[in-house]
């Protein structure tokens, strides 16, 4: 699914001058639906760390792992000079 996606960018990036995109990884915020999928791992804890609730994220609710999905995303990226990546370092 991730080629498809990067293909449709690609598709898209040919056809419209793409100013700026915005791709991340999923946040699990504490309080939203996500978070409650995931919480047993951080039961206890009050020093969150976004890349930790990434992470987690990705290993139970995914087929692929995180390093593949930041990847995807560094490239999806490559198609917009302005980028967006939503609680991540910039590319």
């Amino acid at each position: 699914m991730l080629v498809e996606i990067l293909g449709l960018v690609e598709e898209v990036s040919k056809v419209i001058n793409l100013e700026g995109l915005l791709c991340s990884t999923w946040i699990p915020l504490p309080g939203s639906w996500s978070y409650e999928q995931i919480k047993d791992r951080f039961e206890g804890r009050d020093d969150l760390d976004m890349s930790e609730l990434k992470k987690e994220w990705v290993r139970q609710m995914c087929k692929v792992d995180y390093q593949t999905l930041q990847d995807y995303t560094h490239r999806i990226l490559e198609f917009a000079p302005i980028k967006d990546t939503k609680g991540e370092e910039k590319c």
